[in-house]
């Protein structure tokens, strides 16, 4: 059986596997190193806590059978610094990370930041499903056009999130990368 539901703390490791999949990259440039095991445990960590822009709290996860295969972040782009602080402080003292990365969302809209689906169940329309399913979800709870980033490089994101209804906004870049904003306005 299939279920999309809110994210629990107890899910942190789970949810880390899926969403580490859609941010190595950019995990990596955080921690100064290319250890996917060190970015899943930094993952991990944020995701189990409170108050902070990786927590529980923003995320959604998809169960097959009662296991989570895959894991959407999100939230309201207005409270992005206040979520991000956290993270920053946490990048501080256990990463010596000190750079403020550019801001990825703005007040209105809520921001999908990521989303993943663990390899060995890619390829099978989870992830479109996950992604309707949360998609219809959000016009119940929220009134903000959905906004997410897309690699330039990544045609087979871009068409997806097309299908679903997304928009082009703008480019931008986001810690050295090339991205493209898109939204859907309900």
């Amino acid at each position: 059986m299939i279920k999309l539901r809110k994210g629990k703390s107890e899910d942190a490791q789970e949810i880390a596997e899926c969403l580490f999949l859609a941010m190595e990259e950019i995990i990596f440039t955080f921690i100064g190193e290319p250890d996917p095991q060190e970015g899943k445990k930094f993952l991990a960590h944020l995701i189990a806590l409170p108050n902070n822009q990786y927590s529980h709290e923003n995320c959604w996860v998809l169960e097959l059978e009662g296991n989570v295969v895959g894991a959407i972040l999100a939230y309201n782009g207005g409270k992005l610094h206040a979520l991000r602080k956290p993270v920053l402080e946490y990048l501080s003292s256990q990463y010596n990370f000190k750079t403020v990365p550019e801001d990825e969302t703005q007040e209105g809209e809520f921001y999908l930041d990521s989303f993943g689906v663990l390899p060995e169940f890619q390829g099978k329309g989870l992830g479109t499903k996950m992604l309707s399913s949360w998609i219809e979800e959000c016009k119940t709870f929220q009134k903000l056009p959905i906004g997410l980033l897309v690699d330039e490089e990544n045609p087979q994101a871009k068409k997806l999130y097309e299908r679903l209804g997304f928009h082009y906004v703008k480019s931008l870049d986001f810690v050295g990368r090339k991205l493209l904003h898109y939204q859907l306005v309900f």
